[in-house]
């Protein structure tokens, strides 16, 4: 039972290459407590508990203090980090002003399925700056983003998901000078996609 409670919690939560945070809840008194809480694997401190050979790391609930230790430039534990996917939900919304992962070179490919407030991306300079793919999801962004993120150099796989954008234009016209794939689906508002020339 503790077992696929585990399972559940983890697929929900946090995947990492490193075992480090799992020995911490070995015990099962431990594990079930955390079961209990639904605070398992969520909160910024568990964040800390991540090793420096962390590759691969996945955050369900994201928040603001997520994004305090993530930003965190001194924070030794995530500059292997290659592979980064942060949801949360509307109770959950992160300041685009205060997201900056411009500090990660190793960091290749983001997932974000995270609420912005305002309803916009952080500025370009403030993502990863060798991101080759970038999936959007669910963000319900008001502002273009495209705009945003023809600024990626090195950008070449950008996924635009169901309901990451809810206005009804985008310009794709500048910028994207290594893109290779765009891919567009579930954006029920979008009526025009702008390409001059």
């Amino acid at each position: 039972m503790a077992e696929i409670a585990l399972t559940a919690v983890i697929n929900k939560a946090i995947h990492i290459s490193s075992n480090a945070l799992f020995n911490e809840v070995s015990s099962a008194s431990s594990l079930q407590e955390n079961i209990d809480n639904g605070c398992m694997l969520l909160e910024p401190k568990w964040l800390c508990k991540v090793g420096p050979s962390t590759r691969r790391l996945a955050v369900s609930g994201a928040s603001r203090e997520t994004i305090d230790v993530l930003n965190n430039k001194n924070n030794v534990n995530f500059k292997k980090l290659e592979n980064l996917r942060l949801s949360n939900d509307a109770t959950h919304v992160i300041s685009s002003g205060s997201f900056n992962m411009s500090g990660y070179p190793n960091l290749l490919k983001m997932h974000l399925d995270v609420f912005f407030s305002p309803s916009k991306l952080p500025r370009s300079e403030h993502f990863p700056p060798n991101l080759i793919k970038l999936t959007l999801l669910k963000n319900r962004l008001k502002a273009d983003p495209l705009r945003t993120l023809n600024k990626l150099p090195k950008l070449k796989i950008l996924k635009l998901d169901f309901d990451c954008y809810i206005g009804k234009t985008m310009d794709c016209d500048a910028g994207f000078c290594q893109l290779e794939v765009l891919r567009i689906r579930g954006l029920d508002n979008l009526e025009e996609l702008m390409k001059d020339g």
